[in-house]
């Protein structure tokens, strides 16, 4: 059997990591990345990507620090229950790609 490492519970907005429930949840802006990211598993979501879906109001006004920010404080967030696994990954000048853990079970 195969054990997904992080899984999104979309309606009640709450992440888990091998079955162990990120608290305090994430905050909007970084459950939305998350999500974003997940939903493209496996593929680069560019940075003007990722700056539509945190800041849909700036249309090509985001500068990449605030970009790399938002990343880091996720991927702070997902170390406090997984500290093995990088699970986003930086493509350098393109964007992020998420990347899934699994483990066999």
């Amino acid at each position: 059997m195969l054990v997904l490492g992080l899984w999104l519970d979309e309606p009640n907005r709450e992440v888990y990591v091998f079955n162990r429930r990120l608290t305090p949840i994430l905050s909007n802006q970084q459950f939305t990345l998350l999500s974003a990211l997940v939903a493209k598993t496996g593929d680069v979501m560019t940075n003007d990507e990722i700056a539509a879906v945190l800041w849909p109001e700036a249309a090509g006004g985001v500068e990449s620090a605030a970009i790399d920010n938002a990343i880091c404080r996720l991927r702070d967030r997902l170390k406090e229950l997984d500290e093995t696994h990088e699970y986003i990954e930086t493509a350098r000048g393109v964007g992020r790609r998420f990347v899934q853990r699994k483990l066999n079970a």
